[in-house]
């Protein structure tokens, strides 16, 4: 315990029992619920530890809550990019990632899928990057699946599929779980 942003008697770090790893800070926590922005090494502490798995899925949900409730600027949004990248397994080709959110909270259509295969029927090869709806109409893994495509492909037969297709899926549930 220590004098930290969320008091006197607030632990300042996190570590899940047993696991040795460096600690998940709440400090990130306790500034994003003051509407202060993340320094970049607070940040890239706070995203390694989510992509580790050592966050557990209320530490992940308060931070996406105190990141969606602040004004953004470019220093703490670039300190997760550039995490989240040091975690990604890399792509064998040069490839077009038609990703979208999903979440803009308005009712919105998806469009980035019909986006991709347009792209794909043009000559470019396409890694269409999704999951299912949660604040719109749809998500890319719902308009998908209704057509028919295996939504659930593992890393191997997704790369397949874009070698002989020149489009794949990537489900996040199968890419990036904890994100």
């Amino acid at each position: 315990m220590g004098a930290g942003p969320l008091g006197d008697t607030a632990p300042t770090t996190f570590a899940p029992p047993g696991t040795g790893r460096e600690p998940y800070t709440l400090e990130a926590l306790g500034r994003l619920a003051c509407r202060s922005e993340l320094e970049e090494a607070e940040a890239e502490r706070a995203i390694s530890s989510v992509m580790r798995a050592e966050a557990s899925p209320s530490q992940v949900a308060g931070l996406a809550m105190g990141m969606a409730g602040k004004r953004v600027t470019a220093r703490g949004p670039s300190a997760f990019v550039r995490t989240v990248m040091e975690f990604a397994e890399p792509f064998p080709s040069k490839v077009l990632d038609a990703c979208d959110t999903g979440g803009d909270g308005h009712g919105t259509s998806n469009i980035s899928s019909t986006a991709a295969v347009v792209a794909a029927a043009c000559g470019m090869p396409v890694a269409k990057h999704g999951s299912r709806g949660v604040s719109s109409q749809c998500g890319s893994a719902d308009v998908l699946e209704a057509l028919g495509v295996d939504i659930e492909l593992p890393p191997r037969t997704a790369a397949r599929c874009l070698e002989e297709a020149g489009i794949t899926f990537l489900s996040a549930t199968v890419f990036h779980p904890r994100l």
